[in-house]
């Protein structure tokens, strides 16, 4: 809490994640007045927007990744009866 001081903010409420509730930006002392609230809100936007992911990663599926660890599994152990 800063207090003794009057401070503009601009909040951003991203409704597309679950992991956040919400952005804060401080407005600069030096921007008295020279950009209007829709601008600064824009611009808010626009660096929140530089942040996100620009897709969604995918999860391996759980039968896909047994096969691949039961394959990799016996060709270790195929290769190791086979030099040893």
């Amino acid at each position: 809490m800063v207090k003794g001081a009057a401070r503009r903010a601009v909040i951003v409420r991203p409704a597309d994640t679950q992991h956040f509730e919400q952005a804060i930006f401080i407005v600069a002392e030096s921007e008295k007045g020279g950009m209007t609230q829709g601008q600064l809100l824009q611009e808010a936007q626009r660096l929140t927007g530089c942040y996100a992911p620009a897709q969604k990663l995918q999860r391996i599926k759980v039968p896909a990744a047994f096969a691949a660890g039961m394959a990799s599994a016996g060709g270790l152990w195929m290769l190791g009866t086979m030099l040893f």
